[in-house]
């Protein structure tokens, strides 16, 4: 058998089995379930309660410390004491911002033994000369090489590299 007709075959096959489903599914469901049932005219009127009922359960619902995931109270009482200057809640002042990281560059690497001139060192105004294991403020030299040079800080590593070697 040619893959032509085996191909044939199976269209013939699939559309066999859908007609199938069809039948099937037509005699499942009942010819007057399938027909839309007409809606209501108007909704239907909603619950009234007391106002000594909606009391009761307002208060049953703040016992049980809803925003809480223990569902009790807390150890540590809040205060919204006023302020004497100022009248409002007393607050703790912002942390102070961050310093901005260096804008760390290398100016040239000569070598061996490889010595990297590093610019924009914090607290250095000119430019410094670094070898591997230098510690120059917070920063501590990691790698010198003729490639490129590895300065490790408090939370950053910079990977410096010139931009072109002379030649």
């Amino acid at each position: 058998m040619r893959r032509v007709h085996l191909e044939a075959l199976l269209w013939v096959l699939a559309a066999l089995i859908g007609v199938l489903a069809w039948r099937q599914a037509r005699t499942v469901v009942p010819a007057e379930a399938a027909q839309p049932q007409p809606r209501p005219e108007a909704p239907p009127e909603p619950l009234r309660f007391g106002a000594g009922r909606l009391a009761d359960a307002a208060a049953a619902i703040a016992r049980g410390d809803p925003f809480r995931l223990d569902r009790r109270p807390s150890a540590v009482a809040f205060s919204a004491a006023p302020d004497a200057v100022n009248g409002m809640a007393m607050m703790p002042p912002p942390p102070p911002p961050r310093p901005p990281k260096p804008q760390l560059s290398i100016s040239g690497i000569v070598g061996p033994p490889w010595t990297a001139v590093l610019e924009g060192v914090p607290g250095r105004d000119a430019p410094v000369a670094v070898r591997t294991g230098d510690r120059v403020g917070e920063l501590t030299v990691r790698r010198v090489g003729p490639d490129g040079v590895v300065v490790a800080g408090m939370d950053t590593t910079w990977r410096l590299s010139l931009k072109r070697t002379w030649q």
